[in-house]
């Protein structure tokens, strides 16, 4: 089980097999912090209060978390960085609004469905992958995504257009 005091900066547990779910708690964390439960043994929902946290990494890859986590995206989050890979989420990605300071986004591995959201494109990003989904459509325009590899993209429903091929008419 987790718990840590509300003003900690940053929580790192990696790979340390920990099992049972997030708490409640860490949705009262005010300051900047970066969060990152990567590779354990964690499962469950993401709690909803997590989405009015203050974070501004957020990594809980190579986990068994399931669920809707649409609430962790939002215009005015602090989130620059976002891993959810990895895990069992599943919820519709078409009209998560991306927040507007987010630097790398990764989905990879995971049941998320519906296209990408158009702000995509216009995103500043370091790094993306959202390979591995169930996404489909055209990938937004701009240049932005073009320069990312097509690996990034690849293994979903349909999703095509620059970095991948171009969609059928």
């Amino acid at each position: 089980s987790l718990s840590l005091l509300p003003n900690l900066f940053e929580l790192d547990l990696f790979r340390n097999k920990l099992t049972g779910s997030i708490p409640e708690s860490f949705g009262s964390f005010k300051t900047g912090l970066a969060l990152q439960v990567l590779d354990n043994l964690l499962s469950g929902s993401i709690p909803r209060s997590l989405g009015q946290a203050n974070l501004t990494i957020l990594d809980v890859s190579g986990n068994q978390f399931t669920g809707d986590v649409s609430f962790l995206f939002a215009r005015d989050k602090a989130l620059s960085t976002i891993v959810l890979r990895q895990n069992k989420f599943k919820f519709d990605f078409t009209n998560v609004d991306l927040p507007q300071f987010l630097r790398g986004i990764d989905i990879a591995h995971n049941q998320i469905y519906g296209s990408l959201p158009k702000r995509l494109g216009q995103l500043p990003l370091s790094f993306i992958d959202v390979s591995y989904n169930q996404l489909c459509g055209p990938i937004p325009k701009g240049r932005r995504l073009k320069q990312f590899s097509p690996i990034g993209f690849a293994h979903n429903k349909c999703l095509c257009g620059p970095p991948l091929p171009p969609c059928k008419k």
